[in-house]
């Protein structure tokens, strides 16, 4: 969830009547952005994809969007974060007045490489916690005893 004040409330709805483009891409940041961030990473490809508009009407809504103090861009290469004025709305609690970047990154598949989609399964390294042990091997398990079971 997020909140906005209703102060907040009047000017979205001005937005929505002067540039319904950017009270568009506004709700499409506003429904991403994560409690304690404020912000999400999309590209203008992702935002005309998910809003099915052209690259000039998003560009025009980001920019209304940062006119009136709605969002702050600040470019990460080549797609931007859009950092929520906390004034307007928050996800997380009032006054937090920070910046924390671990933002919603949105990706779209029109944005990927050829075969990005063909990758069976990506490579991990096992991690063993302090309260496991490793079994080796692929040899057939006894069934559990006692000490399995006081073991965790």
């Amino acid at each position: 969830y997020y909140m906005m004040s209703r102060a907040a409330e009047k000017n979205l709805r001005a937005m929505q009547r002067d540039n319904p483009a950017a009270a568009l891409v506004f709700s499409v940041i506003r429904e991403n952005m994560q409690i304690g961030t404020n912000a999400v990473t999309i590209s203008q490809v992702t935002l005309c994809k998910i809003l099915n508009r052209s690259r000039a009407t998003i560009s025009r809504g980001v920019k209304y969007l940062a006119d009136h103090q709605f969002v702050q861009t600040i470019k990460t290469g080549n797609v931007s974060t859009y950092v929520v004025n906390e004034q307007i709305a928050f996800a997380g609690t009032a006054g937090q007045r920070k910046a924390v970047f671990s933002a919603t990154v949105v990706a779209h598949e029109c944005e990927q490489e050829e075969g990005w989609d063909q990758v069976k399964k990506l490579k991990a390294v096992p991690v063993i916690y302090g309260d496991e042990r490793p079994i080796l091997g692929a040899d057939d398990l006894p069934p559990p005893d006692q000490t399995d079971l006081d073991f965790n």
